[in-house]
C-alpha cells in the first residue's frame, strides 16, 4: 500500500495542519486534553479503534447504522454463532475463531457502510474527521469508497488481532516474548472467565437490540485485554494530567527562542530480572540527559518506555526514570514528561513526536535522543525498520550528531495508528 507523501517543509499551511491535528488527535482519548477522568475502557477504544467512534459521533448516522438490515443480520448471525458455540467451546483457540469477523463479513459490513454513508450525505465529513484526526495517514491517497472500506478492514482485522493473539493464544507478528497472551488458552479457569464475558455481552436485553453491528466484537475484544492484564494503552492517561501536569502547564510560560531543541528524548531500557525497577543503562541514560538539561539545549526531558521487560513488569520504564532524573539528578518535576506506552525504538520516537504535538511544543525545533551509542546506531538506520513494523516513518528525518546523540524532526505521519501493536497503537 501506497504511504502519504511525508510533508517536507515548514510552511504555513503544515503549520495550521499540524495544529489541527494536534487538537483532533486528542480526541481519540475522551477529550483528555481537558484533563477530565476517563474509563480505560473508553481511552483503549478510542486511541485503537478511533473510527467506530466516529461512526457514532452523529446520532442521525449511528440510527442509520443500527437500523440497517445488513448490518443487524451480521450482528444477529455473529450473536447466535456465539451463543452456540459456549455449549462445545472449551478452548480460547476455540472462541477465538468463532469471534473473529469472517471475511464475507468484512466485505458484506463494508458495503453496508460505504451504502449507508453515502444515503445519509456524511461520507464526505466522516473522511474529514478521519483524514484530520492523522489516525489513517496511510490510506488517505485512496478515493472516497476505498479509504472508507479500507479503515473499516483495517478495524475489523484488528479486533480479529485481539482475539487471534489473546484469546487463541497465536504469537504476535512480533515480540512474542513480552507481548502474548497471559494464560495458556486452554487453562479451564481463562476459558471459564471468556466465557462469563460473552455470556454478559450477549444476553439478550433492550439496549443491546439497538447496537452498532460492531459492538458485540468490541466490547469482547476490549475484554479479552482486561483479562489478559494487557491495559497499557490506557495506563497514565490522560498523559497532559497526573505525572505531566506541571510540566504540561510549564509549556505555555517557554521562551522557545532561547532553546536549540524542543526537548530531549531519554529511551528507556528494561531490566530482565523481576523486581528491578529501573536497568543501569537507563540510568546511564538519565544521566547523560540531565547534563544536557543543565547546560541549557532544551526546557524538557521526555522519557520514553512503557511497562515491557521482563513479560508484564509492574514498572514502567518511564516513570522510573522520572523518579530518578527528579531524586538523585535534581531535574525539577516540571521539566520532566512521560511517555509511558512506547515497547520499541520505533515506538519512542513516534510517541514522544505525538507528545510534543499534544502538548503543543513547536514542530519548528527539533528534538535530541539523548542514547548509548548502541541506540545511536540503530536509529541511524530505523527507518526501513518503521516501515516494517508501523508502515511509515514517524519523523522527517534523523541526524546523527555523536555517539550520544541524534536530532530528530517530528511528523504528523506519527498519529497513524498501528493496530499491529495493540499494546501501544
Amino acid at each position: 500500500m501506497k504511504i502519504m507523501i511525508l510533508l517536507c517543509n515548514f510552511s504555513r499551511v503544515f503549520l495550521f495542519l499540524a495544529f489541527f491535528g494536534i487538537t483532533t488527535y486528542t480526541q481519540a482519548f475522551d477529550d483528555t486534553s481537558k484533563n477530565t477522568e476517563v474509563s480505560p475502557d473508553s481511552v483503549m477504544k478510542n486511541k485503537l479503534f478511533y473510527f467506530f467512534k466516529v461512526l457514532n459521533s452523529e446520532t442521525k448516522l449511528k440510527k442509520a447504522i443500527e437500523d440497517d438490515e445488513s448490518l443487524r443480520e451480521i450482528y444477529a448471525q455473529q450473536i447466535t454463532r456465539t451463543t452456540s458455540s459456549q455449549q462445545r467451546c472449551n478452548s480460547g483457540k476455540c472462541y477465538a475463531e468463532v469471534l473473529c469477523w469472517n471475511d464475507r463479513e468484512i466485505e458484506k459490513a463494508g458495503t453496508a457502510l460505504i451504502s449507508i454513508l453515502e444515503k445519509n450525505g456524511k461520507i464526505q465529513s466522516i473522511i474529514k474527521n478521519l483524514k484530520e484526526s492523522g489516525h489513517y495517514n496511510l490510506f488517505h491517497d485512496l478515493n472516497d469508497t476505498a479509504f472508507i472500506r479500507t479503515v473499516w478492514e483495517y478495524n475489523a482485522q484488528g479486533i480479529n488481532r485481539i482475539f487471534r493473539v489473546y484469546l487463541g493464544g497465536n504469537p504476535p507478528k512480533r515480540y512474542a516474548a513480552i507481548d502474548s497472551i497471559s494464560y495458556k488458552q486452554d487453562d479451564p479457569r481463562f476459558v471459564q472467565r471468556v466465557d462469563s464475558i460473552i455470556t454478559a455481552v450477549t444476553t439478550p436485553s433492550n439496549d443491546k437490540l439497538s447496537l452498532p453491528f460492531f459492538e458485540l466484537s468490541l466490547k469482547t475484544a476490549l475484554a479479552v485485554l482486561n483479562i489478559n492484564g494487557r491495559d497499557e494503552v490506557a495506563r497514565y492517561e490522560p498523559l497532559t494530567a497526573g505525572y505531566n501536569s506541571e510540566a504540561f502547564l510549564a509549556v505555555k510560560n517557554i521562551d522557545w527562542s532561547l532553546y536549540k531543541y524542543s526537548a530531549l528524548l531519554v529511551p528507556g531500557f528494561g531490566p530482565e530480572k523481576e523486581g528491578v525497577r529501573i536497568h543501569e543503562k537507563g540510568i546511564a541514560r538519565c544521566k547523560m540527559a540531565a547534563e544536557r538539561f543543565k547546560s541549557g539545549l532544551a526546557p524538557f526531558i521526555i522519557v520514553s518506555g512503557g511497562h515491557v521487560y521482563p513479560f508484564r513488569t509492574p514498572f514502567s520504564e518511564a516513570v522510573e526514570m522520572r523518579r530518578y532524573l527528579i531524586e538523585e539528578l535534581d531535574i525539577p518535576k516540571e521539566a520532566v514528561i512521560i511517555e509511558p506506552h512506547a515497547r520499541h525504538t520505533t515506538t519512542n520516537i513516534r510517541n514522544a513526536t505525538r507528545l510534543l504535538y499534544r502538548f503543543d511544543i513547536p514542530d519548528t525545533l527539533p528534538g535530541l535522543v539523548v542514547t548509548d551509542a548502541a541506540q545511536v546506531n540503530m536509529i541511524e538506520n530505523l527507518a526501513p525498520r518503521c516501515i516494517r513494523e508501523l508502515g511509515y516513518v514517524p519523523y522527517k528525518n534523523v541526524n546523527v550528531l555523536n555517539e550520544n546523540e541524534v536530532e530528530f524532526v517530528p511528523s504528523i505521519q506519527a498519529f497513524q495508528i498501528n493496530l499491529e501493536d495493540v499494546l501501544d497503537p
